[in-house]
């Protein structure tokens, strides 16, 4: 992938393969589960030899807690 499209991998409906079946929401979906619902965050790097690669950290325990019965659960 080119380094040019890091800055927008992440928008909604954003692809490189336009008219061939790619709808440009994985990266999308990703980001928001991995910062919104885990709390964590995802950074694009490029290694020397191409490609990409994506770092992913996440905290040990989930930001959100559900409550039920007088239990907690956490997502």
């Amino acid at each position: 992938m080119p380094t040019k499209n890091f800055a927008k991998v992440f928008d909604p409906f954003f692809t490189t393969k336009f008219g061939q079946g790619g709808n440009g929401l994985g990266l999308y979906i990703i980001f928001n589960l991995v910062t919104g619902v885990l709390g964590g965050s995802i950074e694009l790097q490029s290694p020397n030899d191409g490609g990409f690669e994506l770092h992913i950290t996440l905290p040990s325990t989930s930001p959100y807690a559900l409550t039920a019965d007088d239990d907690t659960y956490y997502i």
